[in-house]
């Protein structure tokens, strides 16, 4: 499990001043705007998981949490108390809960969505939750019957992903679940690694090595108005597989660097796929005098390259409790 950002709250401050002091310290953007933000608050948190010390401000200024995505927001509403499980860097919440009747068959099921999001230092690609990993029970400890508790797994866009659970034969009178465990797997990287190779030493092949990450520079050549530069990656053996690179490689960057400093983004970039454990690279430069990008000689240039550092799957388990429904 990555370990959690930790956050030192202390003293009775304003509240935009813990808040701001909660940005700097795990380096996250928290939205203000439309909370009481002279009210005094009072906190005594000495080294605390990120997540933890949010809801704490939220709970001690008596503001409601909202959470979405990367975004994360203090109302001036009154704080509300929401079935929440942290975990590490993941918080996992229940978001909406509602019931559906099916007037052909009279059977009525209801539907929880579930949010789980994480700190901006790690980065998902995947979701996988697999097949009769939920289980919910009633007041009593019965257990509730799940349905379609097959596998999924899809691919993450931004800090966080919604999950939606369905339970069967829900009687009317049901005023909560009273727990609901799950288990997802999270594929993604706590890693950003950077490479800056030589441009101009074409026809040398130069590999860098970083948190057991290769990358290896083996052509640069130019073809028309295009310039092309293959760089192959190989990472660590044992790691989940991925169905696509090219997701993959959609949080992976390369530049062109002058010699003054000036930077030129590549126009597109194709993935060859495997090649002797590895995985290929082309990433195309289109010269453009408007842009000021035009390459005769590439001594004194630098090609940079970041990518993600080595891929690990996180089993996460969570637990939330007393969950309402309509």
């Amino acid at each position: 499990m990555p370990t959690a950002s930790r956050v030192t709250l202390t003293g009775t401050q304003p509240l935009t001043k813990h808040a701001s002091a909660l940005m700097q310290q795990a380096n996250v953007l928290i939205e203000i705007d439309r909370a009481v933000k002279d009210r005094q608050v009072m906190l005594d948190l000495q080294s605390v998981p990120f997540w933890e010390a949010v809801e704490r401000l939220a709970q001690a200024a008596d503001h409601r949490l909202a959470v979405s995505g990367p975004k994360i927001s203090l109302f001036r509403e009154p704080y509300r108390k929401v079935p929440v499980d942290l975990e590490g860097p993941f918080r996992t919440v229940v978001k909406k809960s509602h019931s559906k009747l099916d007037v052909e068959t009279g059977q009525r099921t209801c539907e929880v969505q579930i949010q789980i999001v994480w700190e901006p230092k790690f980065k998902a690609f995947y979701v996988e939750t697999p097949a009769k990993s939920m289980s919910a029970a009633n007041d009593t400890g019965k257990s509730l019957r799940m349905i379609d508790d097959g596998s999924s797994k899809m691919p993450v866009a931004g800090q966080s992903a919604e999950i939606t659970l369905r339970l069967a034969d829900i009687p009317r009178s049901m005023q909560q679940i009273a727990q609901l465990q799950g288990l997802v797997k999270i594929v993604g990287t706590t890693q950003l690694l950077q490479f800056t190779f030589e441009a101009g030493k074409t026809g040398e092949t130069t590999t860098q090595r970083q948190s057991g990450v290769a990358a290896t520079f083996s052509r640069f050549q130019k073809r028309s108005r295009v310039w092309t530069a293959q760089v192959q990656f190989e990472y660590p053996k044992g790691g989940p597989e991925f169905e696509s690179f090219q997701s993959f490689l959609l949080d992976n960057e390369c530049w062109l660097q002058r010699p003054d400093g000036a930077k030129f983004p590549s126009t597109g970039f194709e993935v060859g796929g495997e090649r002797g454990g590895g995985i290929l690279v082309s990433y195309h430069f289109q010269e453009n005098h408007k842009t000021g990008f035009a390459l005769d000689d590439a001594r004194g240039w630098k090609l940079v390259v970041r990518t993600p550092g080595p891929i690990i799957e996180v089993p996460l388990r969570f637990t939330l409790e007393q969950v309402p429904l309509p």
